[in-house]
């Protein structure tokens, strides 16, 4: 059976704004049809074998304003899976997680950028499809309720971004679903996710699943 570990954040891996808990149970839900599917937070990461490492690691986690400082466990763990082989599924406010460590920005290929980056207020979006593709996958455009993050600090020589799904705001697009190549194994990021309403869109639900299934694929 297919194992996908989802990691929801909790204390120095959470935030004020955001109930992980809810996000990840509604998560789960989504990719239940493509294998087991197991939930476990930050906190609970350590007691979990390092190997084998799960078939996809879904990081639905955050971080506060002040960053976490260096040598933090669970990055280890996260980093040390993906250097392994297995792939990456992040989504909303991973963004926001280990902002102070240049890893997990070459990772996913952005961070949120505090007095910089931000969003419009949660509510209505239309998230635009790209027309790119990357291992096979292509995404149609939606409407869905949800935050649209913009503005982050993006790694601009990262040739290995493909962006699948982007938002225009103040006339400017913002990427929102990219895909990387990353190294050891593919990575895929989502920056919608802001509470369950948004894994209840059947669209975006469907966006998730199409992302994943093609981590598996490899």
């Amino acid at each position: 059976m297919t194992d996908l570990l989802i990691v929801a954040g909790a204390g120095a891996h959470g935030d004020p704004w955001h109930v992980l808990d809810d996000t990840a149970a509604a998560l789960a839900e989504v990719l239940r049809p493509l294998g087991e599917v197991r939930v476990v937070s930050t906190g609970e990461l350590a007691g979990l074998p390092a190997s084998p490492a799960p078939d996809l690691v879904v990081c639905d986690i955050s971080g506060p304003p002040e960053g976490t400082g260096g040598g933090d466990p669970v990055l280890e763990r996260l980093l040390a899976w993906h250097a392994g082989g297995a792939p990456v599924l992040a989504v909303h406010s991973a963004v926001l997680a280990f902002r102070d460590d240049d890893r997990w920005f070459a990772l996913l290929g952005a961070r949120w950028r505090e007095g910089v980056s931000g969003h419009p207020p949660l509510g209505p979006a239309d998230v635009r499809s790209t027309g790119d593709s990357a291992a096979g996958i292509r995404l149609a455009g939606f409407r869905t309720i949800d935050e649209r993050y913009s503005d982050l600090e993006l790694a601009d020589a990262d040739g290995d971004r493909v962006v699948l799904a982007e938002h225009v705001e103040q006339g400017r697009q913002h990427p929102l679903i990219w895909w990387r190549a990353a190294g050891g194994a593919p990575v895929a990021v989502s920056l919608l996710g802001h509470d369950a309403r948004a894994y209840a869109s059947a669209d975006y639900a469907d966006a998730l699943r199409r992302l994943a299934a093609g981590l598996l694929r490899g």
